[in-house]
């Protein structure tokens, strides 16, 4: 089972007569699915979700749930799938420790999940979303307001 939640963000665009998104007013509804939720994490990715999704009028998918508490490793910010060149971490330290397992192997394998997830997402005619934080700042320890989870 799966559960999913619709937005709908009319926006307008001009000159894009071809795109089956595009209605007669000449703005763009964008149909957004989330498969999964924080009560039941392990939903899983697989073409027959995303089809049902197509099916039912989706048009756009975002790919990751990152809740507060990170179920499955999530990637919720864009550390938790970038590798920044060795140059680069020596000049730019990530100095507040992530909340997501930081090693190289977690993040590769968090940023092959996106790929499939992207691939399936596309052979189902459905657009992807990645949604993430960047950079990651843990609210708290800067005196900024927890975030509401």
């Amino acid at each position: 089972m799966f559960f999913f939640v619709l937005w709908l963000l009319p926006v307008f665009v001009r000159g894009a007569q071809q795109n089956s998104t595009i209605l007669e007013s000449g703005h763009v509804e964008y149909k957004v699915a989330v498969l999964g939720n924080n009560s039941d994490p392990n939903v899983e990715w697989n073409a027959a979700h995303l089809a049902k999704l197509r099916s039912i009028g989706f048009n756009i998918i975002q790919l990751n749930l990152a809740w507060g508490w990170r179920p499955n490793d999530e990637p919720l910010n864009i550390e938790d799938v970038i590798d920044l060149p060795v140059d680069l971490q020596e000049k730019l330290p990530q100095v507040v420790p992530l909340r997501s397992d930081p090693s190289p192997a977690a993040r590769a394998l968090r940023r092959a999940n996106l790929h499939r997830r992207i691939q399936l997402c596309h052979a189902a005619g459905l657009r992807a979303i990645f949604h993430f934080g960047a950079p990651y700042n843990a609210h708290e320890r800067y005196g900024d307001a927890r975030p509401i989870v």
